[in-house]
């Protein structure tokens, strides 16, 4: 039996109140999209074995171990993954896959938000969580102190199929992740209650009415705007509104070319320019590869994705391997 667990990645767009002065902190607003992709494999084997980018090495031997509690007798293999730490969500997409695959194999529950919790994703943020379960557009509710993630799901709508999504992904220093991360969070001033009010009245008043009512010129409107408020909350600590040195001038060419909105996805250094005119999104992918951009960026054109990860594959297991699995 080899099972293939296929999905994509995530646009992170921002925390919507970090100042918590109601009782819930976060909150966040995401994208799923179907690119950069992670596809990764597993079997029943006599032992554990790994095979990939040795940057998730530990991602899915952790899944694994906190699944298990040991590393049970499968051969992973990570056959494409996006780059880690530059804004695409790829730990937790990786170790979900890796989770899932490994839940199924040894007829576990393999619920998504379920295991979540079991691996340690979603603690502050559940819009990597839900970009994999289900995909979509999405908001989380934020958390309550000592409340352990993920955070509850508050809405989940599809994007129209036409819409686009222009990747710029400098090549620079990754971004904050894991312990930097957290203690930046953890020793940040807290921002104004104005500013989580404005947030919250953007994705509210603007952000989601445009959605539901395929509004590209105001989703972008918004979706921009929100990306300066949330990038200036966080300026000390990346040196700017965005992460990159070059984002400024990657984001205005990519207004220059028709984006109805720009921004970058969490930490960066990833930067986005949303369009929704597919075609416009082609020639100004095609326009930025021909030129000699700042920043030398790997240019990716993503779709939304409304669906969660799927996987495929069949196949009988063998006694003794069936007789190892058991054990775990």
């Amino acid at each position: 039996m080899t099972l293939r667990i296929e999905t994509g990645s995530r646009l992170h767009l921002g925390f919507l109140d970090l100042h918590g002065g109601l009782g819930r902190k976060f909150a966040s607003v995401g994208v799923a999209i179907d690119r950069p992709r992670t596809v990764i494999e597993a079997s029943p084997s006599t032992a554990w074995s790994y095979e990939g980018p040795e940057a998730f090495r530990s991602k899915a031997e952790g899944a694994a171990r906190r699944l298990t509690g040991t590393l049970p007798p499968l051969a992973v293999k990570v056959v494409e993954a996006a780059r880690a730490h530059v804004g695409f969500g790829s730990g937790t997409q990786v170790a979900l896959a890796v989770g899932s695959l490994a839940a199924r194999l040894l007829g576990r529950d393999g619920d998504v938000r379920t295991l979540a919790g079991l691996l340690g994703r979603g603690r502050r943020s559940g819009v990597g969580v839900e970009a994999f379960a289900a995909g979509g557009f999405i908001v989380d509710g934020g958390l309550k102190p000592g409340q352990e993630g993920p955070p509850p799901l508050l809405m989940r709508c599809s994007l129209p199929e036409t819409w686009r999504f222009l990747l710029a992904v400098p090549d620079e220093e990754e971004g904050l992740s894991g312990p930097d991360e957290e203690k930046v969070l953890a020793t940040m001033a807290p921002p104004s209650p104005d500013l989580a009010e404005a947030l919250c009245r953007l994705v509210l008043m603007v952000l989601l009415p445009a959605l539901v009512e395929a509004d590209g010129e105001a989703f972008g409107s918004a979706l921009t705007e929100i990306q300066r408020l949330v990038g200036s909350s966080f300026a000390a600590a990346q040196g700017g509104i965005y992460a990159s040195s070059h984002g400024e001038e990657l984001l205005a060419f990519m207004t220059a070319s028709g984006a109805r909105g720009v921004g970058q996805s969490s930490w960066g250094p990833a930067l986005f320019g949303f369009f929704d005119d597919p075609l416009l999104a082609e020639r100004a992918l095609e326009t930025m590869n021909e030129r000699g951009l700042p920043g030398s960026p790997d240019l990716i054109l993503a779709r939304p994705l409304n669906e969660g990860a799927r996987i495929s594959g069949t196949g009988p297991f063998r006694k003794e391997v069936r007789d190892a699995f058991s054990r775990c």
